[in-house]
């Protein structure tokens, strides 16, 4: 068997929410007064949904041994009718972690070249996500991936003077 991307299936839940957790941990360990410890972004229920309903598309990255390395969820986001920015279906990325063990062997790029197949199959125009100022690893990551900056959000603690 060769590294792979694939759909996730109901037999991937444990890896999925313990990805999930992983990525969710590392955002709180970064910014704990937004990401709360120990909860990830998503259920067991919310995610067997995804699957049934195909609301989001879950794929995963798996080994040689078809274990599972990575994961990345992703939806078909359609602007229509906006004052100011133009008509456009968009693939966006909701999520995406590799695991510890697996990184920089080339999980996330392949789930990456996947959801932009994908986002071009669905006549997307382009593919968004949003990536946190403190994950400089991430962000370095899509850049060299060929993203590029879209905008940036900016914060001002008002509880601090």
């Amino acid at each position: 068997m060769e590294k792979c991307v694939r759909k996730a299936t109901p037999a991937d839940m444990d890896a999925l929410l313990d990805l999930l957790l992983y990525v969710a941990d590392c955002h709180s360990s970064q910014r704990g007064e937004l990401f709360c410890t120990g909860r990830a972004a998503y259920t067991r229920e919310e995610l067997l949904h995804f699957m049934e309903t195909g609301s989001m598309q879950i794929f995963v990255s798996a080994d040689e041994t078809g274990a599972v390395t990575g994961l990345i969820l992703c939806k078909v986001q359609e602007r229509a009718s906006d004052k100011i920015l133009r008509d456009c279906r968009v693939v966006w990325v909701e999520d995406m972690s590799v695991a510890a063990s697996a990184q920089k062997e080339g999980y996330g790029k392949m789930l990456l070249d996947h959801v932009k197949e994908y986002g071009r199959s669905q006549g997307c125009s382009r593919l968004e996500l949003n990536v946190w100022a403190f994950n400089e690893s991430a962000h370095g990551f899509y850049i060299h991936e060929g993203m590029r900056d879209q905008r940036h959000i900016m914060e001002y603690n008002l509880s601090k003077q």
